[in-house]
């Protein structure tokens, strides 16, 4: 409502624009007294701006100066715009000179003051008496100084001279801009090519508005200042130009700013009363005008009372002056349309000033939809099977939960109200630093799980939100929370057995695969060999026949071989393998496994070497430690080039036996290690010597070391060699 009183107007005060204008902006009404100055006017009269405002313009300018400035501020008062030059005499002697310029200031199409614009030009009345003084002096002036100043021919308009400020500014070279005339510059409006031209000619002094081009095409306002030179017996027309351009569109500025305010002032959906000490509106917003369905003439003048219900007229009385005494916030009193509809609304004032007199400014805010979000949220919040609380934000005390938090947490909701969820033994300190922490930067929080404790101490598992509302402008947060005790058991449940589903689903998956290729496989091969050796007895070729023995032979081992390890695979998952520790040697095992497997690694030509071996009494079971063996020794063997060699060591640690199987084999990729012990992942080659396998082995032997509770690993890069490494502890009790 500021932005629209008139000779207090923000756009005039506002500091980040005027008070850095290097100009002096003062604002003085129809009395003739100054109601605003910026900082320059302040300082160049060196007297505080509070020591300004109020004063009578010949009180500050004297009656010397006053005098020559009345009839310029009285046309301004007038309607016009004027502008003249003068002066002032410093106390240490020294003249300065101004250019100032009045202009009416309006409200609503009524002049209320007028805007004085005074412009320092001592430094350029100075530089032209010097320039009147001495040629030469007028040379260096005229080549150095800093503003745009020009020599031109009134007869053609051709450019004579020229200072360098001219060049910069306009952006040509001196050698273009002496080929110019003035009319490659001045973009012409209206008479201002005549009035250049004649008062060239009169030797008049002239100032006027004008617009000029530069090289670049870009079009800015200029101030020209023109008066006629003689030089070489021959009349010039010598401009000084002031770029102005970032003052015309400061003032386009300052215009559109009062514009936007007044926009905004009626644009507001609340109903803005401005009264006086009478209680009569003196002015209103659209929106008063608009709902309450009057006309603005027909409540202007008017008391504020005529908008309220006749009946509660004398208590809005009493409600203002206990909110203007500072014991009352707001008047709750509705106000009343033209056809006597009501609207709940909630009133607030403040004192102000309007058009120079004190006057109260009144926001009325329509409260319907509030009341009527109220009345919803009172509904769901007392009959959300969730518990609900709101409470203080700054105190963090409830006050107010619903049924379902009381049943929750065991509490009457009277031994709740008025009371922090610390206190009542809910939530922790640590607990609720942590639910704050995670609270967002707009004070909402979503799905936050916690522990909560009620009235008996048993825990709750909850997952709470939050978000924090205003209520009648008192800051609160709204948290719901919900119990999951039972929901998470029955999650933790369900996740377990799902586990244990898909680890049997992987279990059947790999079983049938297993039987479907690498059983069917060897007695495929030993069917087909069967005929073929029945052929060649037929035909009494006993060279055939020993050769399609051995390969039978291979096959029926083979197919043994994976019988034999499937057998002892389903009996650890089905639980019917027993784990039988006995204390054994643990040397002599691994010279029987060698020994057992000494013929497969002769045909290969392998070495099967010990080394660090000591004399080791353990306690284990030696037929699951031997099946390891069996299994990993075998497994080199089958990926060992003929030649190569397999080394097997031991390494003791206080708690735990560590065996090592080493071989210089084709090595395994890294990204098939992680593979070797899953049942789900499968992983099986084909050997050196084109032995077959279903890589049941290895996750057998995984098997055997975890009932052991040790742990089994390999180390290997493609073609550097494999080893198989396990640990089982030294004593089982």
């Amino acid at each position: 409502m500021k932005s629209i009183i008139p000779l207090e107007s923000p756009t005039l005060h506002n500091n980040h624009i005027l008070d850095f204008v290097p100009a002096m902006i003062s604002l003085i009404d129809s009395n003739l007294e100054y109601t605003f100055v910026n900082q320059e006017y302040e300082k160049t009269f060196n007297i505080k701006r509070e020591n300004i405002i109020g004063q009578k313009v010949f009180q500050i300018l004297g009656k010397e100066a006053f005098d020559a400035a009345s009839p310029h501020l009285y046309k301004a008062l007038n309607g016009q715009t004027s502008t003249f030059e003068n002066h002032l005499l410093r106390k240490d002697g020294n003249k300065q000179f101004f250019k100032i310029t009045y202009t009416p200031y309006y409200l609503e199409d009524e002049i209320v003051g007028a805007i004085t614009l005074v412009i320092d030009i001592t430094d350029q009345k100075h530089k032209e008496e010097q320039l009147n003084g001495s040629a030469d002096l007028y040379h260096s002036i005229f080549d150095t100084n800093q503003a745009i100043k020009l020599l031109t021919d009134p007869d053609d308009g051709k450019i004579v001279d020229f200072n360098l400020a001219a060049s910069n500014y306009y952006g040509y070279t001196p050698e273009e801009l002496r080929t110019l005339n003035f009319n490659t510059i001045q973009v012409f409006q209206g008479e201002e090519n005549q009035l250049w031209m004649s008062n060239g000619k009169s030797l008049e002094k002239s100032s006027f508005e004008s617009r000029h081009c530069l090289a670049s095409g870009e079009i800015r306002e200029v101030e020209v200042h023109q008066s006629p030179l003689q030089k070489d017996k021959k009349t010039l027309v010598y401009s000084i130009i002031h770029d102005v351009t970032k003052r015309k569109k400061l003032e386009e500025s300052l215009k559109k700013v009062r514009q936007n305010y007044e926009v905004f002032f009626n644009t507001i959906d609340d109903f803005l009363f401005v009264i006086d000490q009478n209680a009569a509106m003196i002015y209103v917003n659209d929106t008063v005008v608009n709902r309450l369905e009057y006309q603005r003439e027909e409540l202007i003048g008017q008391s504020v009372l005529m908008i309220h219900p006749p009946e509660r007229r004398e208590e809005v009385t009493h409600i203002v002056e206990a909110m203007l005494a500072g014991t009352q916030e707001f008047c709750p009193v509705p106000i009343m349309t033209r056809s006597g509809k009501l609207i709940p609304v909630e009133t607030r004032i403040n004192y102000g000033i309007w058009d120079e007199q004190r006057v109260i400014f009144g926001v009325t805010k329509d409260i319907s939809k509030i009341k009527f979000s109220e009345e919803k949220f009172s509904k769901a919040f007392y009959i959300n099977p969730s518990a609900c609380g709101l409470t203080d934000l700054e105190s963090g005390v409830y006050i107010e939960v619903n049924d379902a938090f009381c049943l929750l947490f065991g509490y009457e909701r009277e031994e709740v109200i008025g009371k922090t969820a610390r206190e009542l033994g809910i939530l922790t300190h640590e607990g609720r630093k942590s639910l704050l922490k995670s609270m967002s930067e707009s004070g909402k929080i979503l799905e936050y799980e916690a522990d909560l404790q009620a009235k008996d101490g048993s825990i709750r598992n909850t997952i709470i939100s939050a978000e924090d509302v205003y209520v009648q402008d008192r800051k609160l947060r709204y948290t719901v929370v919900n119990d999951l005790t039972a929901r998470r058991d029955a999650d933790r449940a369900l996740k377990e057995s799902e586990l244990r589903l898909r680890q049997l689903n992987a279990t059947k998956d790999k079983f049938f695969s297993i039987i479907a290729h690498d059983l069917r496989s060897p007695f495929a091969s030993i069917l087909g060999f069967c005929e073929l050796l029945t052929e060649e007895v037929q035909n009494e070729n006993c060279e055939g026949i020993k050769e399609y023995a051995k390969i039978i032979s291979d096959s029926s081992n083979r197919a043994l071989n994976l019988l034999q390890n499937l057998l002892e695979w389903s009996r650890t998952q089905t639980g019917a393998i027993n784990y039988s520790p006995s204390n054994f040697e643990i040397a002599d095992l691994i010279d029987e496994v060698v020994c057992f497997l000494s013929d497969s690694a002769h045909q290969k030509s392998l070495t099967i070497t010990k080394k660090d071996c000591p004399s080791l009494n353990i306690l284990a079971d030696r037929d699951m430690i031997a099946a390891v063996l069996r299994n990993l020794i075998s497994n080199s063997i089958k990926f060992t080039n003929p030649g190569g060699r397999i080394e097997i060591s031991l390494q003791k640690f206080p708690e735990e036996l560590r065996i090592i199987i080493s071989d210089d084999g084709v090595g395994i990729d890294k990204k098939n290690l992680e593979n070797l012990f899953r049942i789900e992942k499968s992983y099986s080659t084909i050997g050196t010597a084109n032995e077959h396998g279903t890589g049941l082995g290895l996750i057998l032997c995984k098997e055997f070391i975890d009932i052991h509770g040790g742990t089994i690993w390999v180390e290997s890069e493609k073609g550097e060699g494999s080893k198989f490494i396990f640990n089982i502890p030294i004593s089982i009790t």
